[in-house]
């Protein structure tokens, strides 16, 4: 679920009743909403006419904060001022609920007051309408307004046509984001009060139960350390020396992405078609193995509309199973080393049927700082077999062209195997060891964290270095910042001798004497369960605030029984993921769950900032490797002290149990609360629910 900053000056739209459907209108923090389907499930936005940099995808991005990350349409003429879509890749979805959040900025006129909402599963050629919308007016910054229907029908596409917007405006409407919800029931806050129901968690000592003190597999000297490649004094060792502060403990390596896996479109025939070109170089430039001379490149003049140009692939002898592609900008030729002339924004896309019908297979946006012959890697995030693949480049820079120098596309099983990506740095430990986490730390200040720190890796591991399991795979991760670090849990049940981090996408931005290079400062592996004094640690959590040896704010805490100090209180750092932080309290056998309480800080001026928004309680049998939901709330202003209790939507037996918090106030850099606790019984046998 995306992080959702609720405005607790809601304004209740006035609208009119529908004989199939009705907008309740009502504030969020009155229901139990499922997880946002855009973030659940692959799709792609388009939108009517935009300004330049504001496109559609902005809407469904997670980017709740930044003017960067809003929807921006241009006011079209006739009933309908414009429209905005999601189409799902995967087919159809039940759609109950929806979420407006107006722009983060104070451009209340430009908040949609009235529109149609529709679903359609033949393309959009026909529409059905699921619920309509007026008079939803009173927008202030960053408010959201939730709208709930009745609707029983899975569509694949869904479309909100707007037919008005606030008043005194100027050319733009739009909105920072949307949800779309299959489930919206009634919030309840459950039976009984704090202190009548059975807190089934022990009173944890946090000085014994601290997992956060565990030490890191990988110190300085334990292993043998390769490397793909490395500039001047500045290798593959620094990963693991234990030094992020300085510059001499970085690794900068030179990324490499063509010719690391076979391209699929040299080894079977096939065809190109695309949209007009310039003159001289046509289509097929972009798959003609000529990285290096002027000819050999792909000049797509850019047309008008949404689609500024489009290349596609078609296989002679029928479908070819995708695992991801690789771009690398012009080399030569005027301009063509700008930034301006390289896409920014475009949807790869797969037909069976001849290219009558299309399946989206990946969106991306943001591609900016474009170097000359720079080479990019994009994996899928699922296997995708099509005869034709199209790509539909959306955004470019302020040229009339867009290009590229070549376009690649890999199989399924090379991209699944691969281990080299852009780069790589390896570990081999003299004896197997089995992490389930790691830490990654960026560059120390003024060393171009943002320029060098990649935005995609994987994590894999070998007992031969010949043959790699991926534990841990990360896409489209946010920018990093100077002197970062980030920890990452995944599910390993395995000891391994061989390491391997391979970096495959580009770093956020870059610019200056810091492109050419990917960087980090460290790479660290710990083994999470073996913490605490007494073996594992029954509590752990995501990263939590920290001042050198004080550690009063760790995970234990949400579970010492201190409700009034500020020294049992649970604080972590909001992270850059759906799950902004999360606590979990192991059993020692199965117990059974029905409900919760969530006690707020009791200091006034924490409480209300730092409390969470919206989260999520998961109950698990197998160590945390998969998870059941076992209810989900939001609640967006909370009190000093405030304590509330919740039943579990699907209660149920589980040894391990995690609080998620999905959504955080109004603080961007910590969230928490000053305690948890369990409800339920801890009996084996007949479920005995005490009250």
């Amino acid at each position: 679920m995306k992080r959702i900053p609720l405005s607790p000056l809601f304004a209740l739209a006035a609208l009119p009743l529908l004989s199939a459907s009705a907008s309740t209108g009502v504030s969020p923090d009155e229901y139990v909403l499922s997880p946002d389907l855009t973030d659940s499930f692959a799709g792609t936005a388009t939108s009517s006419e935009i300004l330049s940099g504001y496109p559609a995808s902005n809407a469904f991005d997670n980017d709740v904060s930044t003017r960067a990350g809003r929807w921006l349409g241009v006011v079209q003429s006739g009933d309908a001022i414009g429209w905005i879509r999601w189409d799902f890749a995967d087919g159809a979805h039940v759609v109950r609920a929806y979420s407006f959040m107006s722009h983060v900025e104070t451009h209340e006129s430009r908040a949609p007051t009235a529109w149609r909402f529709e679903g359609s599963n033949d393309g959009g050629d026909t529409w059905t309408t699921l619920d309509t919308v007026s008079g939803s007016v009173g927008w202030v910054q960053a408010a959201t307004r939730l709208y709930v229907f009745e609707n029983e029908t899975a569509y694949s596409s869904y479309r909100w046509t707007i037919t008005a917007r606030g008043s005194n405006g100027d050319q733009y409407y739009g909105l920072q984001e949307i949800e779309l919800h299959e489930t919206a029931s009634k919030n309840s806050s459950g039976s009984g009060t704090w202190g009548d129901r059975r807190d089934i968690t022990e009173t944890i000592d946090p000085s014994v139960d601290d997992f956060e003190r565990v030490s890191d597999l990988t110190s300085p000297g334990i292993g043998t350390v390769t490397f793909s490649s490395a500039y001047s004094t500045f290798t593959g060792e620094k990963m693991f020396d234990d030094d992020w502060t300085t510059t001499a403990g970085r690794w900068l390596a030179i990324p490499a992405v063509l010719g690391t896996m076979p391209d699929i479109t040299d080894a079977f025939p096939g065809t190109v078609s695309g949209s007009p070109t310039h003159a001289d170089y046509t289509v097929a430039g972009a798959f003609d193995n000529d990285t290096t001379s002027q000819s050999g490149r792909w000049l797509g003049a850019v047309q008008s509309g949404d689609e500024k140009a489009w290349l596609r692939w078609d296989f002679s002898d029928g479908p070819h199973a995708l695992g991801g592609y690789g771009f690398k900008a012009a080399t030569v030729g005027h301009l063509l080393s700008k930034d301006n002339r390289s896409p920014r924004a475009w949807t790869l896309s797969g037909s069976n049927d001849g290219g009558a019908t299309w399946t989206p297979l990946d969106s991306v946006s943001g591609e900016t700082y474009w170097q000359a012959g720079e080479e990019r890697l994009y994996l899928l995030e699922r296997e995708a077999a099509y005869s034709s693949y199209r790509f539909s480049f959306t955004e470019n820079g302020a040229s009339d062209y867009i290009a590229l120098s070549e376009i690649e596309l890999y199989s399924a099983a090379d991209a699944a195997t691969n281990a080299t990506g852009r780069a790589w740095v390896q570990l081999e430990v003299p004896e197997a060891i089995r992490p389930n986490g790691y830490v990654l730390r960026s560059l120390p200040q003024n060393t171009g964290a943002e320029e060098r720190c990649p935005t995609a890796w994987r994590l894999l591991a070998s007992n031969d270095g010949v043959s790699w399991t991926v534990l841990d795979r990360r896409t489209r991760q946010s920018t990093w910042g100077n002197q970062e670090s980030r920890r990452f849990d995944f599910a390993n049940a395995a000891a391994w001798r061989f390491w391997r981090l391979v970096l495959d996408g580009s770093p956020g931005r870059q610019s200056g004497d810091n492109v050419g290079y990917l960087a980090f400062s460290e790479l660290e592996l710990f083994d999470y369960d073996a913490g605490g004094a007494a073996g594992a640690s029954r509590v752990r959590s995501s990263p939590s605030y920290s001042n050198g040896s004080d550690r009063h704010c760790i995970g234990a805490k949400a579970f010492d029984g201190d409700l009034t100090t500020a020294g049992g209180e649970w604080m972590a750092l909001v992270q850059e993921d759906v799950e902004k932080a999360w606590v979990s309290y192991r059993f020692d056998s199965k117990v059974y769950v029905d409900g919760y309480g969530l006690a707020a800080y009791a200091d006034s001026v924490r409480a209300p900032i730092r409390s969470p928004s919206r989260w999520t309680l998961y109950g698990s049998n197998d160590g945390g490797r998969s998870w059941t939901e076992l209810d989900s709330r939001m609640k967006t202003t909370w009190a000093p002290g405030e304590k509330c209790v919740y039943d579990a939507a699907s209660p149920g037996r589980y040894s391990l149990f995690k609080f998620a918090v999905t959504g955080r106030g109004s603080d961007p850099d910590y969230v928490g609360l000053q305690e948890v606790e369990l409800y339920g019984s801890l009996s084996e046998g007949t479920f005995i629910l005490v009250r």
